[in-house]
């Protein structure tokens, strides 16, 4: 853009050389059904970012998305969460956005666990909104402080990093709570076409290709389930 609109002569990260992620840094990380419901049980307790945590292993969405979510983006009576926008920092300031990809605007299916975590979460909002008054800032967002701002998603990661380190289970960033919400989807034997839809993918390949192992997995499973029923 700098080059383009002549404010410098040539990019300076023209020829950079990027390091190769190594084979741990390319796994995917993510909890086992197990963990997911130990996860659910530790968080069960309500408090906003407890309330963040369960939605985003619940729905799959990414930290921005669930970030940026209006209350008009969610339609109670038929069960229907719209994601329109993403939440991003620039110029010093958070700001709606659109979202990754135009794939990325979807519509998700609203579990009844997720109604009322949405609105066991309004109610306590509302509580928080009648004492700040006008000076609540984002009246709209769904997931805010507790005095209206937009919710700082680098807390999320830092206090579920240590819900899980303090009960021995294995260390993954907020992103893996998408990741584990596929792996649960594809265990569950959603097809891969489904699961690229919910997730918000461009297409199934990057699926595919993000979940490989997986797959591999379940697939493995099947054929052991065909050999159970046949010999």
């Amino acid at each position: 853009f700098g080059v383009e609109q002549k404010y410098i002569k040539e990019n300076p990260c023209q020829g950079a050389h990027y390091k190769k992620a190594t084979d741990e840094e390319q796994k995917i990380k993510f909890l086992t059904k197990e963990q997911c419901q130990k996860l659910m049980e530790l968080t069960s307790e309500y408090s906003i970012c407890n309330s963040i945590i369960q939605f985003l292993l619940c729905t799959g969405m990414r930290i921005g998305e669930c970030l940026a979510l209006r209350w008009e983006d969610i339609d109670f009576e038929n069960n229907i969460i719209s994601i329109k926008y993403t939440l991003t920092f620039a110029d010093r300031t958070w700001s709606l956005s659109s979202p990754k990809t135009k794939t990325s605007t979807r519509y998700v299916a609203m579990s009844r666990y997720v109604k009322e975590l949405l609105l066991r979460h309004k109610r306590e909002q509302d509580k928080l909104k009648e004492v700040v008054g006008s000076e609540w800032t984002y009246p709209t967002i769904v997931f805010t402080s507790p005095i209206g701002n937009f919710y700082s998603r680098s807390y999320v990661n830092i206090y579920l990093k240590r819900l899980l380190s303090n009960n021995d289970m294995p260390a993954i960033s907020v992103h893996g709570l998408r990741h584990s919400n596929a792996s649960l989807l594809i265990n569950d034997g959603f097809d891969v076409k489904a699961i690229s839809e919910q997730l918000g993918h461009c297409n199934t390949e990057i699926t595919s290709n993000i979940y490989v192992h997986i797959f591999k997995e379940y697939k493995a499973k099947m054929a052991e389930s065909i050999e159970h029923d046949l010999l």
